[in-house]
């Protein structure tokens, strides 16, 4: 972990993003240590022996590592954090987490991974294009054997200082990109209960929205019936019944299967080179 808590008091939240001369702070209140930078409401922190020593992704003698990840790493820390707890100590079922999708656990635990500091991976990127970078959490895995798949099982934002998961991943649910914007998410429940569709993130990353979104349902005489909507929520009363769904059902599904892509992901134990895990 890095010592660079020492240089501000503990509550004060805000995002830190990187930029040529230093580190830009934005919604921290720390007078006298960080200064209005170009007359807007964000502050910088320059680059000098202070930062390297708080920060030592800065340092010009330390080239190893991800840049997406230099000056955002605080305010994602707690995701990390959990993630790196259950790939130590395993997961407990009797402990509350507040970030770690089930999907993950399962898949740490019980899902082969021989080196998971190596195979669970992480990607930032500003997928809503709101400015701020949304964090990624996943693996690889060739389930359907045609070389590999990228499996998602988070992704996060920045919201109020805090990380905000805007997916995470049940224990029989499964989320693949799709392209830029879009991602395709799956779940099956009951025998008679399967899920899936194809959402983007809200435009400031906190939510999802869906562009499609499928589902099966048991009737009284024991009939699965099949139903569309853009909501997201299983009701069958606000869905549209699908015509001959028991055929296109599952060509959807593949389809959309078909063109997932595959994530440039940096492996979670590449933290431990910046010390900041």
């Amino acid at each position: 972990m890095s010592n660079a808590g020492k240089y501000w008091d503990a509550g004060h939240t805000g995002t830190i993003t990187l930029v040529d001369d230093g580190l830009v702070f934005e919604g921290f209140d720390h007078d006298g240590f960080l200064v209005p930078f170009d007359g807007d409401d964000s502050r910088t922190f320059m680059k000098d022996d202070r930062v390297e020593d708080a920060f030592p992704c800065l340092s010009r003698e330390h080239d190893q590592g991800d840049k997406d990840l230099q000056g955002l790493w605080s305010a994602d820390e707690p995701v990390f954090m959990e993630i790196l707890d259950i790939i130590n100590d395993g997961y407990h079922i009797d402990r509350e987490y507040e970030y770690a999708s089930g999907s993950l656990a399962e898949h740490i635990n019980y899902g082969g991974m021989k080196d998971p500091l190596n195979e669970v991976g992480y990607r930032l990127e500003d997928i809503s294009g709101d400015g701020i970078p949304e964090l990624l959490i996943g693996y690889d895995a060739d389930y359907q054997h045609d070389g590999g798949e990228s499996y998602i099982t988070g992704i996060y934002t920045i919201k109020n200082g805090r990380p905000h998961a805007a997916y995470a991943g049940g224990i029989r649910g499964s989320c693949q990109r799709l392209d830029d914007t879009r991602f395709f998410s799956t779940l099956s429940g009951e025998v008679s209960l399967t899920v899936f569709g194809d959402f983007r993130l809200s435009d400031d990353g906190c939510d999802m929205v869906w562009d499609d979104f499928y589902f099966t349902d048991e009737k009284e005489n024991g009939s699965i019936e099949f139903y569309h909507n853009k909501t997201g929520v299983i009701d069958a009363g606000l869905s549209e019944e699908m015509k001959n769904g028991d055929e296109i059902f599952n060509g959807i599904v593949d389809d959309l299967a078909r063109n997932c892509i595959r994530i440039d992901w940096t492996p979670i134990g590449a933290r431990d080179q910046w010390g900041l895990a």
